[in-house]
């Protein structure tokens, strides 16, 4: 098991395919991919994973793994979500958010509106400890979806760093970037039991910017982690 707290790698967005929520509590695949993002790889762009200094990722390793001891008193997420939910709760939220078109939503973020899908959410003895979310455009009106462009990442990182970084600057880390496409760097967020992190992810499949957002609730990513590695553990 790897011992960087680094987060998903890939992603996927299909158009009117549907938000899929997973049921199971914990597996082995979910639980490594929580930490399997910023792996080293050989210059491969095509995947968006880049080279970082292993001391970096110790850094974020220690930096996210302090969430685990906490406390859970951090529960609301975003446009209504939150820790702890059973999936059907889960599901039956996501049902009643303002719908635009397919799988998208509306999100209002400080003012700006954006459309929004849902992505991988994983849950630990049926309650929500990590989800994500996707913002694909800029939102202006039913005939007016504008692509998303580093001024709105920026704007979004100022704006969760004014929600999750008031306190002390501390709560913020940056990985120093070394890929051409990816001209900024990766904001990481800790607020008590919530690890908090906002990516760009340039050009998916559909040739749009998306903007990611990841959601981890530290000490039960701990509970699952350690469940998994006792089914793993020979007897």
């Amino acid at each position: 098991m790897k011992e960087f707290f680094v987060i998903l790698a890939t992603f996927a967005f299909v158009a009117c395919g549907g938000s899929k929520t997973q049921k199971d509590n914990v597996s082995v695949q979910d639980v490594d991919s929580i930490r399997t993002s910023l792996v080293d790889s050989a210059d491969s762009t095509e995947n968006n994973t880049f080279h970082v200094q292993e001391d970096t990722l110790k850094q974020l390793n220690a930096f996210a793994s302090f969430t685990e001891t906490q406390p859970e008193s951090v529960k609301e997420l975003i446009a209504g979500f939150r820790f702890g939910r059973s999936v059907k709760q889960n599901v039956d939220h996501a049902y009643h958010l303002p719908r635009l078109e397919c799988d998208q939503f509306r999100l209002d973020l400080d003012s700006i509106s954006y459309c929004a899908t849902t992505g991988k959410s994983l849950f630990y003895e049926d309650k929500l400890y990590a989800f994500n979310v996707y913002i694909t455009w800029r939102y202006h009106g039913l005939e007016d979806w504008a692509d998303l462009t580093k001024a709105d990442f920026d704007s979004l990182a100022t704006y969760f760093k004014s929600v999750y970084g008031s306190d002390s600057n501390k709560y913020m880390y940056t990985e120093a970037d070394t890929a051409d496409i990816l001209s900024f760097s990766t904001h990481h967020w800790r607020k008590k039991n919530l690890y908090f992190r906002l990516y760009w992810i340039p050009e998916n499949i559909e040739g749009a910017n998306v903007i990611g957002m990841e959601f981890i609730n530290g000490p039960v990513y701990r509970k699952a982690l350690i469940e998994q590695e006792k089914r793993l553990s020979p007897r």
